[in-house]
């Protein structure tokens, strides 16, 4: 899968339905791709369904290879683990392993506000 595959899959499971159609709008055109990495900031964090946030990460998922999507521009930057995009990154961040089952997202606020996800 490339990253924007493994990315748009990751949110049609994170997202609440009433705003998922907008995000992977941005995702699938190159051009507003930006206006997504922008989201991570803040308002990309009001539209997370809180019944798909679990209360950790093993540390075999955290040892996953994943991407990284963190404003201004990185776009599914390969890192060798979930664990390293996650400390690698910036004020915000997601990271989503690359088979898009696990990854965690840290809006630009303290680190204890980070939220992880798990799919089977």
């Amino acid at each position: 899968m490339n990253e924007a595959q493994v990315v748009t899959d990751f949110l049609e499971r994170a997202l609440l339905q009433s705003r998922r159609d907008r995000y992977i709008g941005f995702i699938r055109q190159q051009k507003t791709r930006r206006k997504f990495l922008q989201s991570l900031y803040h308002d990309l964090e009001w539209c997370i369904d809180q019944d798909q946030v679990v209360q950790r990460l093993p540390d075999d998922v955290l040892d996953r290879p994943s991407l990284c999507f963190a404003p201004p521009a990185e776009f599914g930057a390969p890192i060798s683990t979930l664990r390293g995009a996650v400390d690698s990154a910036g004020d915000a961040c997601l990271a989503i392993t690359t088979d898009g089952r696990a990854g965690v997202y840290r809006p630009e606020s303290p680190t204890d506000s980070a939220l992880h996800f798990l799919w089977g």
